[in-house]
């Protein structure tokens, strides 16, 4: 039992982490991306506005609503202001997983140290079914049988 809960656990650390490292390719990429789109269009601006602050003001900002999704139909989204919470969750689940690696250490027997017990206990039940099965026998046919 304990041997299944290390390999179930060891499976859910892996299967996190794995899903961890996609979620971090993922954001890079789409990260890189809007980065790219933003230094186009900053370019573009420049170019067009030519000196005027206001103007060139007004255009990045514009630009920047674009880019990180304040305008509801470029079909993108970025609040970056849940970044601090997405790595509390992660170190959170860092710390659900040290919990579960120390009670599987801490509270569980390995296989190993429980075969002793197993046996012992197996010996002890065969012996009592043994006597019992006896007894049985002894109550259901002891009369009968005439010992010469």
């Amino acid at each position: 039992m304990n041997e299944e809960l290390n390999q179930s656990a060891s499976r859910t650390v892996s299967s996190a982490a794995s899903d961890a490292a996609q979620l971090v390719q993922e954001a890079a990429i789409a990260a890189q991306s809007l980065i790219d789109t933003a230094r186009i269009k900053a370019e573009s601006i420049l170019h067009e506005s030519k000196g005027d602050d206001e103007r060139i003001t007004r255009n990045l900002s514009e630009a920047l609503r674009d880019v990180f999704g304040e305008n509801k139909t470029s079909g993108r989204f970025i609040d970056v202001s849940r970044i601090p919470l997405i790595c509390k969750s992660i170190e959170d689940i860092h710390e659900q997983i040290k919990l579960i690696n120390d009670k599987l250490d801490d509270k569980f027997v390995t296989k190993e140290a429980f075969g002793v017990v197993q046996k012992i206990v197996f010996g002890a039940v065969g012996v009592i079914l043994a006597t019992t099965l006896g007894l049985v026998l002894t109550i259901a046919f002891g009369h009968h049988v005439q010992i010469p």
